[in-house]
């Protein structure tokens, strides 16, 4: 066996910076893949909600707002 740099010292699998970077790249992409799924589901349920509304017929009846109350008259102890 020949004596090489190789084989007296070992190679670091990664540079320090290139180590550091990972978490927040997973991170990210975890991110990502929530936003997508959020975004999906959001699709997919405005889109029911929009076939539901078409579906049912329009209400043509509006409710009639309940009429204010007076405020409460304050009385003061010694009168």
């Amino acid at each position: 066996m020949a004596a090489t740099k190789e084989r007296f010292f070992k190679q670091q699998g990664r540079p320090p910076a290139r180590k550091a970077e990972e978490p927040p790249h997973a991170a990210y992409a975890i991110m990502a893949t929530e936003v997508r799924q959020r975004d999906a589901k959001t699709a997919k349920l405005r889109a029911l909600r929009l076939e539901r509304e078409a579906s049912s017929p329009p209400v043509s009846e509006a409710v009639a707002a309940k009429p204010k109350r007076k405020p409460a008259v304050r009385r003061s102890r010694f009168q």
